[in-house]
């Protein structure tokens, strides 16, 4: 059975364990007999039951062939308009925090002012995460003039929290943003005030630059050596069975390297050519 990232896929609920290291754990079946783990505790609001099915959403499948699922709200549907309960604006942090319908506290960045008066505000469902809605103003007046792959400079403003999350937030050609979550880029040593070199990736739908700093120690194109950490076998989008290498970056962040057959071994060395960067790790192929 091959999972795509974005796509929709029936699950049974057969168990809940509690795992080390992992908390309370659902046990998700699929039809095709595999099964997948799902955090309970981000899904208590919705009172999900051992026997009962679901609908889930891979979320996200890692460098390393985890997958990650996300069910089904029971109220939002992503991409969808709601309206929502105003608890705080934050006009110097550009931070609205707004109540969804189960109780979470929940905050967004806006790009315009908002005015203090109004008990509520329209926003759109971008995406949802351990059972939280990500919302952004539903309007986005921006005309990008930005070529895709384009090196621009950019100037760390500050640091914002946004959902419990730590982000340095850039500044960019006068009139764009960008938001950098500062756990993917807290070894970069960036500082307010800086300016910083970043490749255009796209836009959020919140109007935010996606943007991805050159990694200071990686350069692309230039070969290094990593030691194999681990090993995951993952069925890629053709339905071929492919190895997956487990190294660590100078961070010791994990990275996942695709091998060209079974023939190595942990702790060996291997040569890899750093390809582009992703979320502040280098994104590696293999040199033969």
């Amino acid at each position: 059975m091959v999972f795509k990232e974005g796509e929709w896929y029936n699950f049974k609920i057969i168990n809940q364990i509690d795992i080390p290291d992992k908390g309370n754990q659902f046990v998700l079946q699929h039809t095709s007999g595999r099964k997948i783990l799902l955090p309970a505790d981000n899904y208590v609001k919705y009172n999900l039951t051992i026997g009962s099915r679901i609908d889930c959403r891979v979320d996200k499948i890692n460098c390393t062939g985890q997958i990650f699922m996300e069910p089904k709200h029971p109220f939002y549907t992503i991409g969808d308009v709601y309206t929502f309960k105003i608890l705080a604006i934050n006009h110097n942090d550009k931070i609205i925090e707004v109540e969804d319908v189960l109780g979470n506290k929940i905050q967004a960045f806006s790009h315009k002012f908002i005015d203090s008066n109004i008990d509520e505000i329209p926003l759109r469902v971008i995406n949802i995460k351990k059972g939280k809605p990500l919302v952004t103003l539903p309007a986005n007046e921006n005309n990008i003039e930005i070529d895709l792959g384009a090196s621009i400079l950019a100037y760390v403003d500050a640091m914002v929290v946004i959902n419990n999350e730590n982000y340095y937030r850039l500044s960019a050609l006068s009139k764009y943003v960008s938001l950098l979550k500062f756990k993917h880029y807290s070894s970069y040593g960036f500082n307010v005030g800086d300016n910083i070199e970043c490749k255009y990736i796209g836009i959020y739908p919140d109007g935010t630059l996606k943007l991805e700093p050159i990694n200071p120690h990686y350069k692309i194109g230039d070969i290094y050596q990593f030691k194999i950490e681990d090993f995951e076998e993952v069925t890629d989008i053709e339905n071929d069975s492919v190895i997956i290498a487990e190294v660590l970056d100078i961070n010791q962040k994990k990275c996942g390297v695709k091998l060209p057959n079974k023939n190595y071994s942990r702790g060996q060395i291997i040569n890899c050519k750093v390809i582009g960067y992703r979320k502040g790790r280098p994104q590696l192929e293999i040199v033969l």
